[in-house]
């Protein structure tokens, strides 16, 4: 089974979204991890639209990618140019991969709003997992 670590700013939105659906689609190929550049809060609002499609993320936490260092990786998927240029220490891997997502996120006025975003983000990831990793 081949490892890849999913690695964003924060860790809070992207790569929790893209760990949650390579567990769910391709557990059988791959042990996934995220981890970011700095720690922020997952939005609960993220939680429950995930948890629409049957990933429950609630006991998930912000992690930073270092703390993976004790892990050979095959796959060090990079998401945003943003956590390219700051990302000081890559853990270890066979091949490290740039994707160029924004981690740009509109800051919405209210839940509804972050709902409606956060239901495009996940559609959008989880095609991009079922593509990328297949």
């Amino acid at each position: 089974m081949k490892s890849i670590l999913f690695v964003d700013k924060y860790n809070n939105l992207l790569s929790q979204i893209v760990e949650a659906y390579a567990r769910k689609f391709f557990s059988d190929k791959y042990q996934s991890y995220s981890g970011g550049i700095e720690e922020r809060d997952i939005d609960p609002v993220l939680v429950k639209i995930l948890k629409e499609d049957g990933i429950n993320i609630s006991e998930h936490y912000s992690k930073l990618a270092y703390m993976f260092g004790d892990i050979s990786f095959d796959y060090v998927l990079i998401l945003t140019e943003e956590a390219k240029n700051e990302l000081v220490l890559v853990p270890e891997s066979k091949k490290v991969i740039q994707e160029k997502f924004s981690e740009e996120v509109v800051i919405a006025q209210d839940e509804a709003q972050r709902i409606e975003y956060y239901r495009e983000l996940r559609e959008q990831l989880k095609n991009w997992v079922r593509k990328r990793l297949a």
